[in-house]
Formats: C-alpha cells, sequence, structure tokens
C-alpha cells in the first residue's frame, strides 16, 4: 500500500523532467547546486511595447524546497546545464511552500548576447632580465557577450587622459573580474581589461571595458 505524497520530500522524484540547477545569489556571492529544478512555460515577447527587436525570453522555475531552504531573492541567477543564464525577477512559495517558483529571464536574448568569449587569469614569473611575464589559464570558458567598440579615455603621463579606441563586453552574468584578466574571443583576438562596472539593479548587465591586446 502506497503511503500519503509527501510534497516536502517527494516533488523532486514524482515529476519527470528535472535538472540540477546553480542558483547563483547576488548580495554575497555564493553558489548553491539545488537539484530536482523544473522549468516550465518559456516564453518569448517584447521586453518593451513597439520595441519588436528586443525580444525577452522568461521561463518559470520550480525549485523544491527540500533541496533549497532559503528562497532565491530577485536579481539573484539560476544557471542551468547547457549553460543558460536565468535572472530571478520574482519568487513565490507554492504546493504547500513545498517549492520555490520563480520567475527567470534569459538577458542573453533580451539584450543580443550572441558572441562568446574565455576569461582568463594571469600568473607572472619573470624572464632572465627580471621582467614580469605573464602565464594565462582559463578562468571562465564560453560566457555569452555582446563585445562593440567604444572609445575609452585613460590616464597617461602628468595626470592627463586621452581616448584610445578600447571595447566594451556585456555580459549576464556576474563575473567580477580585474586588470589581472583578460578576455579572449573565438577567433583568438585577445582583449586586456581595463575596468569592470558590475550590474548596478537586476536585468541589467555587467559591463567591462578591455583594448585590444597585441599578444
Amino acid at each position: 500500500m502506497t503511503g500519503p505524497l509527501d510534497l516536502m520530500g517527494d516533488f523532486p522524484h514524482a515529476i519527470d523532467g528535472t535538472e540540477a540547477v546553480t542558483l547563483h545569489r547576488r548580495g554575497d556571492g555564493q553558489t548553491a547546486t539545488v537539484a530536482g529544478a523544473l522549468r516550465r512555460s518559456v516564453e518569448r515577447h517584447e521586453a518593451a511595447p513597439g520595441e519588436g527587436s528586443i525580444v525577452a525570453a522568461d521561463v518559470r522555475w520550480h525549485l523544491p524546497v527540500v533541496n533549497l531552504t532559503d528562497p532565491p531573492a530577485i536579481g539573484d541567477q539560476l544557471l542551468d546545464a547547457s549553460g543558460g543564464v536565468w535572472t530571478v525577477l520574482d519568487v513565490r512559495a507554492e504546493s504547500c511552500a513545498s517549492r520555490w517558483v520563480c520567475r527567470g529571464r534569459d538577458l542573453t536574448i533580451t539584450h543580443g548576447l550572441t558572441e562568446r568569449v574565455d576569461i582568463e587569469r594571469a600568473t607572472w614569473t619573470k624572464d632572465a632580465a627580471g621582467a614580469a611575464v605573464p602565464h594565462w589559464h582559463v578562468w571562465r570558458a564560453g560566457l555569452r557577450v555582446r563585445l562593440q567598440p567604444h572609445d575609452l579615455e585613460i590616464r597617461v603621463a602628468a595626470g592627463r587622459r586621452e581616448a584610445v579606441a578600447g571595447y566594451r563586453a556585456y555580459f549576464a552574468e556576474h563575473v567580477d573580474i580585474d586588470q589581472e584578466c583578460r578576455l579572449v574571443a573565438a577567433d583568438g583576438q585577445a582583449y586586456r581589461v581595463v575596468a569592470y562596472h558590475p550590474a548596478e539593479s537586476f536585468g541589467q548587465l555587467s559591463v567591462v571595458e578591455a583594448i585590444a591586446a597585441a599578444d
């Protein structure tokens, strides 16, 4: 004889088509793997009325409370197994508080992040003359971005500033990189990081300012 359904404990096992996702908390940068997540109702629509070229992709994520005690917060991100990044727009408890239901938005579609880059981080040694030599290692691979030319102002001698030909790379993910990193595009071109501007609020993009590197 089958016992009563335990909504709190049985949800991850009773539903087909679940997957594991990674929750990245915006506030403190902590991550957690959540097994038994279920996605439902992917929707594509205009992100703003009359702006048909700006498309939003939303999905409902059902996360079992038994695998995630503290609910996601607005602005947190869910990373799925295929590399999709979903920014949490709202959260509520459902099914007798057995699961968190989150509406997530894929900012890579909304903002046209169609390119991919690797983020490499440097370790340093010295050559025979004592000069510092960087050795680059992949830190984050295959992140989706929009990379576009953008003049940058940099500080030069005697406190002067001048404009140089640079680039801005827009990320949906929290990348939190510094000048010890570089971006490497699919064609092998490397970009030296000049500055990093984290997203100021949920639904916005992080921005890396960079200059094309010769090596």
